[in-house]
C-alpha cells in the first residue's frame, strides 16, 4: 500500500504522467501530487543538477525572482530577528539579499551547507525547495522545530491547479522536482503543522505563514 509522504493518507491513486514519463500519484486528502520513490533519482544526480544553475547574486533575473518571496514577507520581519535560508543551494543568494537589507540570516542546505542548525530562528525562508522534498512531512517537522513560536515561514514553490497539464508543465519536467502542491495542500500544511497563512500570492507561488503561539 502506498501512503502520501506529506499527510500519510492511504487515499492515493495514479494520477497522470509528466514529460519525463514518471508516474505521478495524487493524494485525495491533501491534494499533494508526488513521484513514487522508485522513480526518484539519486542524490548524486540531484547535486550535479543543482550545480548547473546560474544562481548568483550577480544574476539580476534570479535576484528579482527571489524578491518575489522577500517583498511580501518584509512587513513581518525585523532587523533584530535571526533568520534561516532553508535549502540555500550551492550559493546562498537569498541569504545575501536579506543581509543586504539588514537582516541576520544563516544558510542551510542538505548538499551544500549540511550542518543542520541546533537552534531556533525568528523567520525561515524556503524558496524553490519544497518541490524537492522527498519526505515533506519530515522536512516540515524539522522546520517547525527550527522556528520559534510566532515565527515566520516563507514558502515559495509553483503550485499546480485544475488546469495544469503535467505532461507539458515545465515545473514537472525537472527530475529533481518530486512533490507538487495545490493551494489546498498549503491549507492542509497550515492546519496540520500549526500555522496561520498571513499573506499569499498563489500566482507567484508564495505563502507567508506564522507559527501559532500555542
Amino acid at each position: 500500500m502506498m501512503y502520501c509522504p506529506l499527510c500519510l493518507s492511504a487515499r492515493v491513486a495514479e494520477f497522470t504522467e509528466d514529460s519525463l514519463s514518471r508516474c505521478l500519484f495524487k493524494c485525495e486528502n491533501c491534494e499533494g501530487v508526488f513521484v513514487r520513490e522508485a522513480q526518484m533519482e539519486s542524490g548524486i544526480k540531484e547535486k550535479e543538477r543543482y550545480l548547473t544553475h546560474n544562481n548568483t547574486i550577480e544574476n539580476k533575473g534570479y535576484v528579482d525572482f527571489l524578491l518575489r518571496a522577500v517583498i511580501p514577507a518584509e512587513p513581518y520581519l525585523h532587523t533584530v530577528d535571526k533568520g534561516l535560508d532553508y535549502g540555500s543551494g550551492p550559493k546562498p543568494v537569498l541569504t545575501e539579499i536579506l543581509e543586504q537589507k539588514g537582516y541576520k540570516c544563516e544558510a542551510y542546505d542538505f548538499y551544500f551547507q549540511p550542518q543542520l542548525p541546533q537552534k531556533q530562528y525568528d523567520f525561515i525562508f524556503s524558496t524553490e525547495t519544497f518541490e524537492h522534498f522527498k519526505n515533506p512531512r519530515k522536512e516540515l517537522d524539522t522546520l517547525c522545530k527550527l522556528l520559534v513560536k510566532g515565527g515566520i515561514l516563507v514558502i515559495m514553490t509553483q503550485p499546480y491547479t485544475a488546469q495544469t497539464n503535467f505532461k507539458k508543465w515545465y515545473y514537472a519536467g525537472d527530475f529533481t522536482h518530486v512533490f507538487f502542491y495545490h493551494s489546498q495542500t498549503m491549507e492542509y500544511i497550515a492546519r496540520e503543522f500549526g500555522f496561520k497563512i498571513i499573506n499569499r500570492d498563489e500566482k507567484r507561488g508564495v505563502w507567508v505563514m506564522r507559527l501559532n503561539d500555542q
